[in-house]
């Protein structure tokens, strides 16, 4: 991992994972912190770098279909109306494990 945790921040959960952007989709690595959910993409692709977003920003998130064939992705939106769009195996466990990071997240 590239990005670097805050004290007392650990990873929950992390997988290979492909990102939507505006051109197309880019392969990387998806973390799931215990205050962030951060991408980081593969250094051979045209559009790299991370993409960190703050559990404190997410307003939900919810299964998406992959070009309406696989229902492999989810999607995360923010408080702003932003959404990301991931593809992540198993989505049911990312979608729980967002679920349960936002809520120990704001209760702390």
């Amino acid at each position: 991992m590239k990005t670097e945790l805050a004290a007392r921040e650990s990873i929950v959960l992390q997988g290979v994972a492909v990102m939507m952007r505006k051109i197309g989709f880019v392969r990387g690595v998806l973390y799931l912190t215990t205050s962030r959910l951060i991408f980081e993409s593969h250094k051979f692709y045209v559009q790299t770098g991370s993409t960190v977003i703050d559990l404190s920003s997410i307003q939900g998130a919810r299964t998406r279909w992959h070009m309406f064939l696989l229902p492999s992705g989810i999607a995360v939106e923010l408080e702003d109306g932003t959404i990301h769009k991931f593809d992540v195996f198993p989505r049911s466990d990312w979608l729980t494990a967002i679920d349960d990071a936002r809520s120990r997240y704001h209760a702390a």
